[in-house]
């Protein structure tokens, strides 16, 4: 996890926000908090004594009132230092959001509501002002307003804490916003064991809550009303109470759990943001009686863990009452229902979403997906959800991987050519402002300006360049890749021999190297010998012989003559067969010609390319896998013989005793009596399949994910 900073509004007494807060710290311990006031002594204990950074306004002394301090708060959070932070996390219902931070870092906003005093609800601040210091009062906010709204387009994400929220913040702000509740702490509070006969009221009484409506109704209902909370209001809500409301001020946190647990229903007749109260009263197994409107449309089913009224009048409140007075309501499933809201599942839902949205944008030269060797690590790469944004065929990428549409874009430049550093779409790709670029071979985009991460696998163009078509091909590989050395942040290989060549040929400091191995697929294990058996027919392989089978492609380094001449030299070669799976190129002519005239054409079989299904069940079926070639930068079908359970016999140059082990039988790829006696010695050797599960722990595309994501992260 990248630096995160937590900033919030300010720490001056407890709230919602607060607890917020608290989850957010719990989530992060090492965060420091940002804020323009710290006054533990009125806050919770899990707020005291942490690494809290305050702003210039609160200087050596303690803030009880930050209302007087609020025209000076845009300049306070701007002065902030936290550019040092890859990640800002802000609880805001103020000006934290304000916070200015780096610019390649990632603010996230949990926004509690967009200022209430600036925008729709100024009313219920300037009513009963005095006229000068309400024009005073609406001068300051017009600029408050101006500041806020530029100050929103600078945060990359919004989380609102209800859905009516979500909608302030569209309309104010024109900003799209996700979701996520705010914590309670439901696990504090129990099915009561008795069943009062009276509704209840627990708030500070003010009056855009509209206690007035819950006191009436239940008045003219003569229905028993208990009202805890203190507030502006008490007194005008007193005179129009009846002898069924009883009202007992601020309260303790076991008596208000207490009254909680035994009433009725809880009375909401406010519009709130969100509003604990209802999901604390829910927690009892108590139902909310409220008006339908802003955040209880997140946290009260209407006819399942309570009722709505549809306008904020006491004949709508009476008859919720009279309806609810006829239902029914089963306890636990309306405590079931809180439990989603609580602590755990919000900071669960918290750190999902944060890790989503500040993991790394990575894009992928994807045009190779469906070529053996590169294409597979690519295939298990995007599979493992790595990439956001990928070039290529968008047919093929869609089918290893979970990238949306429009993050496809459409390449098809042949590769390893120089038609594709023309055609290369670097405008479109530009758009969707990568933080890294991943080439999985060496043919980078030569004027890509942008961080980028690059794969060798192998230097064969360099280390056999007879087995090119010109010099030219040579002198091309070795300028791109000498080029992707020079320009790339940093360099994968998928073994130690090749980050060697790369050290041998090039000039190129070794710490930018970074080595790691391919997996093997979970899906290459060993079969039952039935499930297998409509290979004979699928390829005409006759039965009761002697199975070889190599896998790659055939091209000439992979020295596919040599094996033809050793297994024509093999002693009783009627009772053998030997498979070739892989892509035929132009050499497959030369390989028809080698077989027919070495006499051993009847006993070999070309399948060309195999479904995955197939590959493994040949493995299956093999009694040896042979691998001759003169080099490889990794060998991906050794260890995938070896998962299948089948012994092999491979040359002994490159990566290829690297990713063997002691577990291969190797040979001179030079010598035709040598691969034709390795032959003879192992056809009918068992492999010890315990010790391959162990050395194959060495080769995971999980843990080849996971290094990845670090080189990333080191990047980026």
């Amino acid at each position: 996890m990248k630096k995160l900073a937590i900033v919030h509004d300010w720490l001056t007494n407890m709230g919602g926000a607060e607890q917020v807060v608290i989850n957010f710290h719990e989530l992060y311990p090492d965060a420091p908090i940002y804020t323009t006031f710290y006054t533990p002594e009125k806050l919770d204990d899990k707020l005291k004594g942490l690494n809290v950074k305050t702003s210039f306004l609160q200087r050596q002394k303690p803030v009880y009132n930050h209302k007087k301090y609020f025209p000076l708060m845009p300049m306070a959070f701007s002065k902030m230092k936290v550019k040092d932070y890859d990640v800002i996390l802000s609880s805001s219902s103020s000006c934290a959001k304000g916070v200015k931070k780096r610019k390649d870092a990632i603010h996230v906003c949990y926004i509690h509501t967009p200022m209430r005093y600036a925008y729709e609800f100024k009313h219920e601040y300037t009513d009963g002002m005095n006229p000068i210091k309400k024009i005073l009062v609406n001068i300051l906010l017009f600029f408050i307003r101006i500041w806020d709204k530029h100050n929103s387009k600078k945060v990359d994400y919004f989380i609102a804490n209800s859905s009516e929220i979500q909608k302030r913040v569209k309309n104010t702000y024109n900003r799209d916003s996700v979701v996520i509740n705010p914590p309670v702490r439901v696990n504090e509070f129990q099915i009561g064991k008795k069943d009062g006969d009276y509704y209840l009221v627990v708030s500070r009484l003010v009056g855009y809550k509209r206690f007035d409506l819950a006191v009436k109704a239940c008045t003219e209902l003569n229905k028993k009303l208990v009202v805890i909370g203190e507030g502006p209001e008490k007194e005008k809500i007193e005179k129009m109470a009846g002898p069924t409301v009883t009202f007992l001020g601020r309260q303790p946190d076991d008596i208000v759990q207490k009254y909680m647990s035994e009433c009725k229903a809880l009375l909401f007749p406010g519009l709130e943001d969100f509003g604990i109260v209802p999901v604390e009263a829910q927690a009892c197994g108590r139902p909310v009686i409220c008006y339908g409107k802003g955040g209880v449309l997140d946290t009260v089913i209407d006819g399942e863990t309570g009722v709505y009224f549809h306008e904020q009048t006491v004949d709508s409140l009476k008859e919720a009452l009279k309806k609810f007075e006829k239902m029914k309501f089963d306890k636990k499933k309306i405590r079931e229902h809180s439990l989603y809201f609580s602590e755990d599942n919000f900071k669960q839902r918290m750190r999902e979403y944060i890790d989503s949205v500040t993991k790394p944008k990575i894009a992928i030269d994807a045009r190779m997906i469906n070529m053996s060797g590169i294409g597979t690590y690519i295939q298990n790469l995007m599979s493992n959800d790595l990439y956001q944004i990928a070039l290529g065929n968008k047919d093929e990428i869609k089918e290893f991987g979970k990238i949306d549409d429009e993050n496809i874009v459409s390449f098809d430049s042949k590769i390893y050519g120089i038609k594709e550093q023309l055609k290369f779409p670097y405008r479109k790709l530009k758009k969707f402002k990568p933080n890294v670029l991943h080439v999985p071979h060496y043919n980078i985009p030569l004027f890509y300006r942008g961080k980028m991460i690059v794969t060798i696998h192998d230097l064969t163009h360099l280390v056999l360049p007879e087995f090119l078509p010109n010099k030219f091909a040579k002198f091309y590989a070795k300028f791109m890749i000498r080029n992707a050395l020079n320009k790339a942040d940093k360099v994968i290989t998928v073994s130690e021999n090749t980050k060697n060549d790369i050290l041998k040929i090039f000039n190129v400091d070794e710490r930018k190297i970074k080595v790691i191995y391919n997996g093997v697929d979970k899906e290459f294990c060993k079969k039952d010998k039935k499930d297998i058996n409509y290979l004979y027919k699928r390829f005409n392989i006759p039965n009761n012989k002697k199975i070889l089978l190599y896998v790659g492609n055939l091209k000439p380094h992979k020295n596919l003559k040599r094996l033809l001449e050793a297994f024509s030299i093999i002693n009783n070669i009627k009772d053998y067969r030997l498979i070739l799976v892989g892509k035929a190129f132009d050499n497959q002519i030369d390989l028809d010609k080698e077989e027919k005239e070495l006499g051993i054409n009847e006993y070999i079989i070309h399948t060309g390319i195999v479904s995955k299904k197939e590959l493994i069940d040949l493995y299956n079926l093999a009694n040896l896998f042979v691998f001759p070639s003169l080099y490889e930068g990794f060998g991906l079908p050794v260890i995938e013989s070896m998962a299948c359970g089948t012994n092999a016999i491979c040359s002994n140059n490159s990566s290829i005793p690297e990713v063997g082990g002691q577990l291969v039988d190797y040979f001179d790829p030079y010598d035709i009596d040598d691969i034709k006696n390795k032959i003879e010695k192992n056809i009918n050797k068992e492999l010890d399949y315990k010790k391959v599960s162990k050395w194959l722990e060495n080769f995971d595309w999980n843990k080849c994910s996971k290094e990845f994501m670090k080189v990333v992260e080191d990047v980026r």
